[in-house]
């Protein structure tokens, strides 16, 4: 039988990354198989590794403390204490910590050695699993098991306890010298962030969690000001209450931030900006700008927005008509994906907007309302090269349904199939939906997605049930006809612009 080199082989299997249950399945093939399926599957083993693609540009670790469970938390901890050194084991055991039962057996392979992207905050809740008064001996035991000579990672996220000059750890400037993506908070430990901007330069991403708001972390400052190449940055403000006080802190990040102006390619931040930002970031593909509004806002900002020549995927949320309009016609028409949300005034005439303006749009998320239909149909007559549209349905009445699935069939270009619905759908005519898929028959083959939006009014639980069950069902008739290829209901962990 013809054999695979196993360079080949782990490029296959690379590609497959995210196909986990296929990985798994591959593992008692043979011991080269495995040899070569081990080192993938325990690359992110903390988290969802995201590889940059046309329609999500910029790649990230999903952080979410709740990507793993509590079994999976128990069960991964458990296996990083089984490569804990003899002397390690003994020292703990002799301070009150028992590891194991009588038997003891060493893992198959040095799984954390194949680890790429370190997670100190998700082993600090894994921690809390130990029942010792004194958990930081526990603590330094097992930073010495991944900060050493002999790791290599490009990721890192840190906790508020990980301080690696009080655990005297060898080996931190080899082994996180090469980090590419970097994630913490503004509590984040200033000593380990201190530390960290004196031994890594080649940070290309950074997100930051704001929580501090009356002072200035000075280390996170001196730490962006360290890299030479800082290509993705995202912004969280998470304390709204007291958003006027960090006023000072935001403005030193944006002044921070654009003296790597010319290499930000994607910016996520949520507030308006302080200062000119934005009229420094000429280079920036992907924008993702979130409004915190009260009384003393500043628009100004926005409103001095010139050219965003290379923009091509915008998502905002709370920005007024005609700055988001400003933002739109500073791109120069090269817009591909755009995500509205919660527009301030005349929502339609966005979508006339949008039709001027964006020729070379792909995907399209917004707020449809019952009197938006003919912007929509001129946008659909205009923008040849939709593929995907997400529409936010609020106030249809049952022929406000009927108008869409007519507008969508007699107008959509033809490369347009890919479709997101999210609403209560009370007064969808199912009917009218089963029309909408006869008529599409010479088309490609229907991407869907129905997100339900539940409505607490108990009277009308049982009918969206109902509507549900009914949709469902027609979804399933269509897919075995061919109509549809792919047809999900309430799958609200995809992305906006995903359908698999």
């Amino acid at each position: 039988m013809f054999k695979l080199n196993k360079d080949v082989l782990f490029l296959i299997f690379e590609e497959l990354q995210d196909n986990k249950k296929f990985l798994y399945s591959c593992l008692r093939v043979n011991k080269t198989w495995c040899e070569t399926i081990v080192p993938i599957l325990w690359k992110y083993p903390t988290g969802k590794y995201s590889e940059p693609s046309k329609t999500a540009p910029g790649f990230w670790i999903n952080n979410d403390d709740n990507y793993l469970s509590k079994y999976q938390k128990n069960v991964l901890f458990y296996v990083i204490l089984l490569h804990l050194s003899e002397e390690s084991r003994n020292y703990l055991e002799n301070r009150g910590f028992k590891l194991f039962g009588e038997e003891y057996r060493e893992p198959s392979f040095n799984y954390i050695r194949f680890w790429r992207h370190l997670n100190l905050h998700i082993l600090e809740i894994m921690l809390n699993f130990v029942k010792i008064d004194d958990k930081s001996i526990v603590r330094e035991e097992i930073l010495k098991l991944f900060v050493n000579r002999n790791t290599k990672f490009i990721s890192l996220t840190i906790s508020s306890l990980f301080d690696p000059q009080k655990c005297h750890i060898p080996g931190a400037n080899q082994c996180l010298s090469e980090l590419e993506s970097f994630y913490c908070n503004d509590n984040s430990n200033e000593k380990a962030l201190e530390q960290l901007s004196k031994i890594c330069h080649k940070i290309k991403r950074i997100r930051l969690i704001i929580i501090k708001q009356h002072s200035i972390n000075s280390r996170i400052v001196k730490l962006i000001k360290a890299q030479r190449n800082l290509n993705d940055v995202q912004l969280i403000c998470r304390n709204y209450n007291d958003y006027q006080s960090s006023l000072r802190y935001r403005e030193t990040l944006e002044e921070t931030l654009i003296k790597n102006a010319n290499t930000i390619r994607y910016l996520r931040i949520s507030w308006l900006p302080i200062t000119n930002i934005l009229s420094c970031f000429v280079n920036l593909i992907n924008l993702d700008i979130e409004a915190i509004v009260d009384s003393k806002t500043n628009w100004i900002n926005l409103k001095n927005v010139v050219s965003l020549p290379y923009l091509k995927v915008l998502k905002a949320n709370q920005i007024p008509l005609k700055l988001l309009t400003n933002i739109i016609e500073s791109t120069k028409g090269y817009l591909t994906e755009i995500s509205i949300l919660n527009i301030r005034d005349d929502k339609k005439y966005i979508l006339q907007k949008i039709t001027q303006y964006c020729p070379n749009l792909k995907y399209l998320k917004i707020l449809l309302m019952s009197n938006f239909f003919l912007e929509l149909e001129n946008l659909l007559l205009n923008c040849k090269n939709l593929q995907g549209l997400v529409f936010l349905i609020n106030g249809f009445g049952e022929s406000c349904w009927d108008n869409l699935f007519k507008i969508l069939i007699e107008s959509s270009p033809i490369n347009l199939f890919k479709f997101k619905f999210r609403s209560d759908f009370i007064s969808l005519n199912v009917d009218f939906l089963e029309s909408f898929f006869d008529n599409w028959k010479d088309r490609p083959p229907m991407f869907l997605h129905f997100d339900t939006n539940n409505n607490n009014h108990s009277r009308n639980l049982e009918l969206q049930r109902q509507r549900r069950k009914k949709i469902k069902n027609l979804g399933n008739l269509y897919k075995k006809k061919g109509i549809i290829k792919h047809c999900l209901h309430n799958d609200t962990l995809l992305g906006d612009f995903e359908w698999i």
